[in-house]
């Protein structure tokens, strides 16, 4: 079961309060070098995609069919990915969320499903990633997802490239900090350069939409944005399998 609370419903007046919300129970092209829009060849492979699975990784590789519901249709991780992609069904209202728009921006795409729920919602999705690997398999995987043509991917640092990108919303799950994220009692809005993120992003799009791990400390983040000039119009908790499971900012 995937459910999603509105934290600040409480503040809000009666008519702009979310109850709880159940959304539903749940089981990402072009490769473009930096400031280089010539599409890749769609036949190209990940050099080094792996279709198997460590110690570490198995237990998600076990809930593979709620990562990607065509997983088993060739879907393609490596490793890492294995831990950082989301349930598909949370994009997917994620994408719902972002309202009547065009063009949607994941600035640290990975191979993540993020891509492929926002491409079936809008007309272009523009997805960057620092790493060409990642940029390889979430090719690959949107090839499966018969979404390929309305993609335009980016190899390249996203802080340093933003005064080039222009779309309608910024959606994305920044990194956690991998596995052991979840060791760290409390995580402050600076660790994962979230004043960065939307300081820099304010100036490619005027809202966005963070996924963020559950035990980040969301009175931090709200002081954050008051500091930086961002609004923040919706906090949400996300539970699955009745379990918290990570928090969505909407800015």
């Amino acid at each position: 079961m995937f459910v999603v609370v509105d934290l600040l419903g409480p503040f809000r007046r009666p008519e702009e309060r979310t109850p709880l919300e159940y959304v539903g129970d749940g089981p990402t092209a072009n490769v473009v070098p930096d400031n280089d829009l010539t599409p890749a060849d769609p036949e190209e492979k990940p050099s080094a995609a792996k279709a198997d699975t460590t110690e570490k990784t198995f237990k998600y590789w076990k809930k593979r069919l709620t990562l990607f519901s065509m997983f088993d249709k060739g879907v393609l991780l490596d490793e890492e990915s294995f831990y950082s992609v989301c349930p598909e069904v949370l994009p997917s209202y994620m994408a719902k969320k972002c309202g009547n728009i065009k063009v949607a921006v994941d600035p640290f795409c990975g191979a993540e499903s993020n891509v492929i729920q926002l491409a079936k919602m809008f007309d272009k999705v523009i997805a960057i990633d620092i790493d060409p690997e990642k940029i390889l398999l979430a090719k690959h995987n949107l090839i499966i997802y018969e979404v390929f043509d309305k993609i335009q991917f980016i190899v390249g640092d996203f802080f340093t490239m933003a005064n080039q990108i222009k779309g309608d919303v910024i959606v994305n799950s920044p990194p956690w900090g991998g596995l052991d994220y979840n060791e760290t009692p409390v995580i402050g809005p600076l660790q994962l350069s979230l004043d960065k993120i939307l300081a820099i992003g304010k100036t490619v799009a005027p809202k966005v939409l963070l996924h963020l791990p559950k035990n980040i400390d969301k009175f931090g983040c709200l002081k954050m944005c008051n500091g930086i000039g961002a609004e923040v119009r919706k906090v949400e908790n996300v539970f699955m399998d009745r379990y918290l499971n990570s928090m969505l900012l909407y800015v």
